[in-house]
Order: structure tokens, then sequence, then C-alpha cells
């Protein structure tokens, strides 16, 4: 009887995922003046282990494992307009450009895989 293969996802490069354990640490400082000027400084450090595997039946398959250890550091910084009727702020995220291996899909939306700087517009009225 074939095993089940719930929780098994494949790779970009192929492969089976039967096992990705990561740890994450996002230290932040963010700092705002009484003129109406913030900054922000935040960085990420991922350290990643997936055990893959290059095909289903588990008696010809070949284990091998894969680690990633990466830093993202993102910016901002920004002004917000008297009386509260809005901010201009310009963010860039992955501001050092780091190349990364990274498997998580649900968090791999959050880290961006190269330099992103946006300018953002917001009016309150």
């Amino acid at each position: 009887m074939p095993a089940a293969h719930d929780t098994t996802e494949t790779t970009s490069t192929g492969g089976f995922q039967d096992r990705v354990e990561t740890q994450r640490f996002r230290p932040e400082l963010r700092f705002f003046a009484p003129n109406g000027i913030f900054v922000r400084l935040a960085g990420a450090r991922y350290d990643q282990q997936v055990d893959q595997r290059d095909a289903f039946d588990a008696a010809v398959a070949t284990l091998s494992t894969v680690n990633s250890q990466f830093w993202v550091m993102d910016a901002a910084i920004g002004y917000r307009f008297p009386k509260r009727w809005g901010s201009f702020v310009i963010d860039g995220r992955n501001v050092f450009n780091e190349k990364f291996l990274f498997y998580d899909r649900l968090v791999q939306e959050q880290v961006v895989p190269a330099r992103q700087v946006t300018a953002r517009l917001e009016i309150t009225y």
C-alpha cells in the first residue's frame, strides 16, 4: 500500500520537502521626532533547514538537507503632516539586496527576494 504524502510539498528544484524548520529573529528600531519625522530600521535573521527527497518512493529517494541562513534589512523614513493630515513615507525592503534560498511560502510573501523601494503618500481628511 503506498504511503500518503499529505504534508510533502514540491520545491522549486523538483524535490519533495519532508521537514522544514525555520527560526526567525526580528529586531526593530523606531524613532519619532517631535517635528513629524520618523525613521524605522528593521532586520530579520532567518535560519532554515529543509530535508527533501528527489522521488516519491522512499526506497529509491535520495535524502538531502538544504540549509539557508541570511539577514534581510528594511528601512523607512517619513514625515507626518501637522494636525495629522497624513504622512509621506519612503520604504525600502531588503535594502542590501541579499540573495537567499528560502522555502517557506507563508513567510516568503513578507521577505522580498530583491531590493524594493516604494514611496507612499497618505492623506487624511
